[in-house]
């Protein structure tokens, strides 16, 4: 029987054993993180009233560095709800949200 790199049967893995590993071998998580940016709304995505959403929590987390690569994507919070400074805002999301 002839082998051929171009052939993966079982005889010829043998012969040719860094074509099935290069095919084959799977990664459960990429080398490098995706490039991607997030902008989330406040109200209804993050937080409902004066209660956060424990997915919120658990994605700005993600966000935050906590991800299989230790890296900290960038997000922005955007909110139409006006009559609190910016300052107060932050400080009572970053409790509600247990991020900084």
């Amino acid at each position: 029987m002839r082998c051929s790199p171009k052939k993966l049967n079982f005889a010829c893995r043998t012969q040719y054993s860094t074509v099935p590993k290069r095919l084959f071998a799977a990664r459960t998580t990429p080398v490098t993180p995706p490039a991607a940016a997030f902008a989330f709304d406040i109200d209804g995505v993050l937080t409902q009233g004066s209660n956060a959403l424990p997915q919120a929590k658990r994605v700005l987390n993600y966000l935050s560095g906590h991800n299989p690569w230790n890296v900290n994507f960038p997000f922005v919070l955007i909110t139409n709800g006006g009559g609190k400074p910016e300052r107060d805002r932050c400080t009572e999301l970053s409790k509600l949200l247990e991020t900084k």
